[in-house]
């Protein structure tokens, strides 16, 4: 949209041909020097992704997932760990029983946590 007898470009505006620029604009319209923008083609806006471009790659992607999974499991041990103090403290289940309780439940739990802690780090050490 270059009007007659310049390079600008503008927006709903009146220049009249010959007049110097911001003379006779339309007020609250900005006039806008340059080439015309790419026709035909997707270009890029002020922070605004191309169209079929991902944000993310996908090993940033995965090491993103196995960073909150190693999280997850980690909050998951400490919680365990928690309850099972309050309710010994509080005397709603006996020693023995969050003892039975803690030797099905902890022990596979560590040994999970340590396998994705381990394969967590061991990933990004490689990196």
């Amino acid at each position: 949209m270059t009007p007659p007898g310049g390079d600008e470009l503008s927006l709903n505006a009146s220049v009249s041909e010959g007049s110097p620029e911001g003379e006779n604009v339309t007020p609250g319209v900005q006039v806008v020097s340059g080439p015309p923008p790419p026709t035909g083609d997707v270009f890029q806006v002020s922070g605004v992704p191309r169209v079929g471009q991902p944000k993310t790659t996908i090993a940033e992607t995965r090491e993103r997932l196995r960073g909150l999974l190693a999280m997850g499991l980690l909050i998951l041990l400490a919680l365990t760990v928690a309850v099972a103090f309050v309710l010994v403290a509080t005397r709603r289940v006996s020693i023995a029983d969050m003892r039975t309780l803690l030797e099905v439940l902890f022990t596979p739990l560590v040994a999970l946590t340590g396998t994705a802690l381990g394969f967590y780090f061991g990933g990004r050490e490689q990196q």
